[in-house]
């Protein structure tokens, strides 16, 4: 039987590959049914159990819909000194009465879970946020309407059995500000791609608009949905106009005070501010602050953090620092200083130091 790390390892190996980026990815639904994956080793529904009872979440980690409605936070919250907290007795009442259980970024306190992360993370490269939720579902019932999402999902069946009709989108590669909540009112059902019922171990790819209604069949279910969300042109865009921004003053000023009663006589002037917007220099500096950005940024979930004040070897020369997998890291070198980048912290040393770098350890 796989580990949790082997299955993560397995699927991001998948979902970063050249097969699954040059046929799939943000073009078009994906089925996997192959059963090769053993998916509740990521998580068991024990540990699920425990995290629900355990853990004191509040309506931040956990939320609850059913037949297309949320269900207002306070009919399973207890409040203790105004702070709403998980009734575990509450939540089991709404679920035997039809509401599907929603654990919001369950990496944030699953080990497997948040390796499963940053797996993707490394190996798909363009991401700008991963993460997981967990569905748990009771038979014959659904959680939300027919819609859409501003990002990009796979479907990890552990338990049970779920129902997906996925249509065509009607948005196209829609951001957060284009979601539109009344789905239904669109003429979405004539153009459905694909009509599956996915049982244990089974994985669906849907890409960001693509319209879906999901429902449980007479059994219970329960899937992880891993969410995937790239950086788009659009953020390059934000990205460099910032930069440009920075360094133009006469971009910085404010347009003349009759530009909307003939704009033609300021075209010139227009298309020399966005040749300046858009020159190459800001679109490097913007892709090399993405790129510092998306390999040092996030807070692991680390095993051994406290392990590490009570050992006693000491910092010498000769001694091995081994990186943990879960951190990013980046080195840039400047003026004879090496700059050692991880998880939002910089660390300077001497430019020497590089010669004893390899990657995942440091020989001081």
């Amino acid at each position: 039987m796989l580990n949790n790390t082997q299955v993560a390892d397995h699927l991001s190996d998948f979902f970063g590959g050249d097969y699954f980026t040059k046929n799939y990815w943000t073009r078009q639904p994906l089925l996997l049914t192959d059963k090769k994956w053993e998916l509740n080793s990521l998580i068991s529904i024990t540990e699920i159990d425990r995290l629900i009872t355990e853990s004191r979440f509040t309506d931040k980690d956990i939320r609850l819909g059913k037949d297309g409605s949320t269900i207002p936070a306070y009919e399973y919250l207890d409040y203790v000194k105004g702070e709403g907290v998980v009734n575990p007795a509450k939540i089991l009442h709404q679920y035997r009465n039809g509401a599907s259980i929603i654990l919001n970024r369950l990496n944030n306190h699953n080990y497997a879970l948040a390796e499963l992360c940053r797996l993707f993370d490394k190996k798909m490269k363009i991401l700008k946020e991963c993460y997981t939720n967990i569905y748990i579902t009771p038979p014959n019932s659904y959680s939300f309407p027919p819609h859409y999402d501003e990002q990009d999902v796979v479907v990890l069946q552990i338990e049970g059995e779920k129902q997906w009709k996925v249509f065509n989108p009607i948005v196209e590669n829609p951001l957060e500000e284009q979601m539109y909540q009344d789905v239904a009112k669109t003429d979405y059902a004539s153009d459905q791609v694909m009509n599956v019922t996915l049982a244990k171990d089974d994985i669906l790819y849907v890409p960001r608009g693509f319209v879906h209604e999901v429902n449980t069949t007479d059994e219970p279910s329960i899937h992880i949905t891993l969410t995937i969300i790239p950086y788009t042109w659009y953020d390059i865009c934000q990205s460099t106009l910032k930069f440009a921004m920075a360094n133009d003053a006469e971009l910085r000023s404010a347009v003349p005070v009759d530009i909307f009663d003939g704009f033609n006589d300021h075209l010139k002037h227009y298309r020399d501010r966005i040749q300046s917007f858009s020159a190459v220099k800001n679109l490097e500096k913007a892709l090399n602050s993405i790129n510092i950005s998306r390999n040092t940024s996030g807070k692991p979930m680390v095993k051994g953090l406290f392990e590490t004040l009570y050992n006693k070897t000491s910092l010498k020369e000769g001694v091995t620092i081994f990186n943990r997998s879960s951190n990013k890291v980046s080195l840039k070198t400047k003026d004879e200083e090496l700059f050692l980048n991880f998880n939002s912290r910089t660390i300077k040393m001497p430019a020497s130091v590089m010669i004893f770098y390899k990657p995942n350890y440091f020989l001081c």
